[in-house]
């Protein structure tokens, strides 16, 4: 009895293996804040505190001249304009060709196998290349090119992602729909589209995401000062930064990822409050 009692005791209470497995989770996550304190945080500090100064050289302070500034240059206004217009464009249309592109590869796709391979095919090409052949053809303008270009290049991938949703879809769905008799209209809106719905978000994070990489296009057919048309928001922050005007680049800068945090925090928040309901 004695013995059970001594063996009983030696095993450790629960709490402090539980303690000693959160130390380790917390010295194992600490390289990832430092990472972030280090490239995100800091830098980020840095940047407001330059938005207040009137110049990088002789560092005065001048509170939020530099953002009214900003926000009364017609240049910044014409960029934020047209990458809003850009995005407002590209985004449902990029959702709307690659979702039912999928489609037909998924139905078609054992008789086309060289079909998946050609669709990555636009992303891989160098921009130059890509710019050069779309310049010779009548588009309808500055905006109208960027369209076409974007579409081209990134249609390609979405449709490979949904692609990969599609075949996550249990096919015993479709049958028992078409069993019922449920129409080809009637199974996408009530069978495929509700099971793909966050992928259908997560391409539209991504469809946005490339549509503030339009300024590369952009750069090598219109340079530095193109068309209104085709001047987005990254020609006004390049041109600020070449001519070494961190202020006036950094108040842009943090206009507009305030801009894209608040509809993200609010989605979040709204999110939040459906959980909860």
């Amino acid at each position: 009895m004695n013995r059970k009692i001594h063996a009983a005791s030696r095993v450790p209470p629960r709490t402090r293996r539980g303690g000693t497995l959160n130390r380790r989770l917390l010295l194992l996550a600490l390289p990832c804040f430092a990472g972030m304190l280090l490239f995100y945080l800091l830098p980020l500090i840095g940047s407001a505190r330059y938005s207040l100064l009137d110049s990088a050289f002789t560092q005065r302070f001048v509170g939020l001249e530099q953002y009214c500034a900003v926000l009364a240059n017609r240049n910044f206004r014409v960029g934020v304009f047209n990458t809003v217009v850009l995005a407002a464009l590209c985004v449902p249309a990029l959702l709307a060709f690659s979702l039912p592109l999928s489609l037909f590869v998924q139905r078609h796709g054992t008789a086309l196998p060289a079909l998946r391979v050609a669709l990555l095919m636009p992303m891989l090409l160098p921009s130059a290349a890509v710019t050069d052949a779309f310049q010779k053809f009548p588009l309808g303008g500055a905006r109208g090119v960027l369209f076409a270009i974007y579409l081209w290049k990134h249609a390609g991938f979405s449709t490979l992602v949904f692609l990969a949703a599609l075949s996550s879809v249990p096919g015993e769905l479709y049958e028992a729909a078409a069993l019922d008799g449920a129409g080809s209209a009637t199974r996408f809106f009530r069978i495929t589209l509700p099971s793909i719905a966050g992928i259908v978000g997560f391409v539209a994070v991504l469809a946005a995401a490339y549509n503030l990489r339009l300024f590369r296009e952009a750069y090598l057919l219109y340079g530095n000062y193109p068309v209104d048309g085709a001047y987005l928001l990254q020609h006004y922050m390049n041109n600020h930064f070449a001519r070494l005007e961190y202020p006036v680049l950094t108040a842009a800068a943090l206009l507009f990822f305030g801009a894209l945090l608040a509809p993200a925090a609010l989605g979040a928040i709204l999110r939040e409050r459906r959980r909860t309901l």
